[in-house]
């Protein structure tokens, strides 16, 4: 039986998006390091400098470490494989799956063409991907961004585990699509087809730092509300430019209306005035 994991911080409750297609899924306590410092970080060897000046002076690529919650959720992962050594799915908290993920995965499990499978990546770098013989995936040769479902088979684990050892000095993910393009680490990453994961939110709450996203500095919330927000303002354009389309072809047949702005009104011309 392949063990299913939510890296959460709280508590999960059976409507979480995971327990509703994996039930059998349980919670691993996320490690929360958000509110450590670069300087502890690195005087407990979790990082390196490298990593340590990405922290200080700001994150310029994707690869970099954006805020001490990204390595918290580095360590997870690396805490969570440790803990055992079968088959095991890895969800993060914002994960949605879909309902034909189990499927695939018993699919998986068969197979041992592959060291690692990715599900639902937010963004997928196909350059000198290698087709597979498994339908929508391919196997990775550049870089891949999220890791919000991984399905580790046992015979992978204890290898991943000795790969993802402190200290860290890149995102998980990077270190993932870096294995795969210099390392010749064997990942099979979803390429086409219905996402099999999805994320609700930017990240996982482990990574976010006081609420904002590492990535954009926004809550989550106010995306969500400037999404509304942009598509409330699109559909009241939409009916003014209707109502004006209504009132040009309907009301004013002999196109003798025109508008001044010094009156702010539609003013109909006399026949005299007409040139």
């Amino acid at each position: 039986m392949v063990e299913v994991r939510i890296i959460a911080l709280g508590h999960v409750t059976d409507k979480h998006p995971v327990k509703r297609i994996f039930p059998a899924a349980t919670r691993f306590e996320a490690i929360d390091y958000r509110k450590k410092s670069p300087t502890d970080l690195l005087k407990e060897k979790l990082i390196t400098d490298a990593g340590y000046e990405s922290l200080t002076n700001g994150r310029k690529y994707h690869h970099e470490i954006g805020a001490s919650g990204a390595v918290g959720l580095h360590m997870s992962f690396y805490e969570l494989l440790k803990s055992g050594d079968g088959d095991i799915v890895i969800f993060e908290d914002d994960c949605i799956p879909h309902a034909k993920m189990p499927e695939a995965i018993e699919m998986l499990r068969t197979k041992s063409d592959y060291d690692i499978a990715i599900f639902g990546p937010l963004r997928y770098d196909a350059t000198g991907a290698r087709a597979s013989h498994y339908e929508n995936f391919h196997f990775l040769k550049s870089y891949f961004w999220g890791t919000h479902a991984i399905f580790v088979p046992g015979r992978s684990r204890k290898a991943l585990v000795s790969l993802l050892e402190p200290p860290v000095d890149i995102q998980v993910d990077a270190l993932i699509s870096r294995l795969a393009i210099y390392k010749n680490y064997s990942v099979l990453i979803q390429s086409g087809g219905v996402p099999l994961a999805t994320q609700a939110q930017h990240e996982s709450t482990v990574q976010v730092d006081n609420g904002r996203c590492i990535l954009c500095d926004v809550l989550p919330d106010d995306i969500y509300k400037r999404e509304r927000w942009l598509t409330l303002c699109i559909v009241l354009l939409v009916l003014v430019l209707f109502a004006v389309t209504v009132r040009q072809f309907f009301f004013c047949s002999c196109n003798d209306y025109f508008y001044c702005p010094k009156l702010g009104r539609f003013i109909k011309r006399s026949r005299s005035q007409r040139p």
